[in-house]
């Protein structure tokens, strides 16, 4: 059976830390510790060191992405 995957991308569209720290801990209440789905959330760089303390202890994986201006 294949892996099960979900994941969000906030590129620039959640641009308040107090609103990403919220909805990522949303997200560990509902989801947190499932363990049929591997989940993660790639937040906007200035984001990662809050959302990384909000998730510490939860199976929601957290990582960096790559922006550009157009």
């Amino acid at each position: 059976m294949r892996r099960k995957i979900i994941g969000t991308s906030w590129k620039m569209h959640i641009n308040s830390i107090d609103d990403g720290v919220d909805l990522a801990a949303q997200i560990k209440d509902k989801v947190g510790n499932i363990d049929k789905v591997e989940i993660f959330i790639l937040p906007t760089f200035p984001m990662i060191s809050y959302l990384k303390d909000v998730l510490n202890g939860s199976k929601i994986g957290w990582g960096a992405q790559n922006m550009c201006f157009a």
